[in-house]
């Protein structure tokens, strides 16, 4: 026979735990036994009185739980989703490699993160990844504008001359944007905010992540308008044109700006391309 466990050196919360896990067909008595002793330290008002860590944990113990099978279904059906964006950005990463256009530490492993995390999650991860997805919805809207960022001149020579990598990363981001805005409605399903409300759970207001996007994106703004095309930005684009000359222009694409003992540091990539020719070239400097 199986030893008798001595319930009387557990606390009210680890007895709770117990109870929610033991199997009661199996062990009618054990169950008994656990249910007398929490009537018995229920019944001592100094305990609880003294307690009041103990006595909140026994409250949020006690709050009911959502059968997960009602949530899980949308859950997985959202981690779907993104095993379909882990998959071909981890292709887009292969073939960039391969064509020495990137490397493969390069790879976004984000999508891969969300899929485990609603495959394996519970109902918090499904509200907080429904939370930040709502977050990024402003710079989902206006990412189409991104290719009028750059000269008209440079996109066409793109097409022209690299039409697989332009394809590629033009169309990457725009395939994961719309699996990103489907994965959020999956995430909006009637079947999680009922889970939520079953467990006494106020639901999250959508518009203060979406006002909170809306800030990020108004400050990503300001700052590529204010290093891409003011100074700094003329100035790589000047530094790439004494290294290469006239035969090329210039277009920088990516700056940044770190701080050091010396002084500021800044580096940034400028793309360089003519009519038959598309590069990038790095140049850096100390303000």
């Amino acid at each position: 026979m199986l030893n008798q466990p001595d319930y009387s050196r557990y606390d009210q919360e680890q007895l709770r735990q117990i109870r929610r896990s033991i199997d009661a067909e199996r062990f009618p008595e054990r169950v008994a036994q656990i249910e007398a002793r929490l009537a018995e330290l229920a019944a001592q008002p100094s305990v609880s009185a003294a307690s009041p860590a103990a006595a909140a944990a026994a409250a949020v113990a006690d709050r009911p739980r959502a059968d997960p099978a009602s949530y899980r279904p949308a859950m997985r059906r959202a981690a779907k989703v993104m095993a379909c964006v882990a998959v071909v950005d981890v292709a887009a990463g292969i073939w960039n490699a391969v064509h020495g256009m990137g490397s493969m530490f390069n790879i976004d492993v984000s999508s891969l993160v969300v899929m485990l995390l609603l495959a394996f999650g519970g109902l918090r991860i499904a509200v907080v990844l429904r939370w930040l997805s709502m977050v990024g919805v402003p710079m989902l809207a206006v990412w189409p504008l991104v290719v009028f960022f750059q000269p008209l001149d440079l996109t066409l020579t793109q097409l022209a001359l690299q039409p697989s990598a332009c394809v590629i990363n033009f169309l990457l981001p725009m395939f994961k944007s719309g699996m990103s805005l489907w994965m959020l409605y999956l995430l909006s399903d009637p079947a999680i905010r009922q889970a939520r409300a079953f467990e006494g759970r106020k639901p999250y207001d959508m518009r203060v992540p979406l006002a909170l996007g809306a800030l990020l994106l108004a400050g990503y703004g300001v700052m590529f308008f204010t290093l891409m095309m003011g100074e700094r930005g003329r100035h790589a684009e000047q530094l790439a044109a004494q290294k290469e000359g006239a035969k090329y222009r210039y277009h920088v694409n990516n700056i940044r700006v770190m701080g050091s003992s010396n002084g500021t540091v800044v580096s940034a990539t400028v793309v360089v391309w003519n009519g038959t020719f598309v590069g990038g070239m790095d140049v850096s400097w100390q303000e």
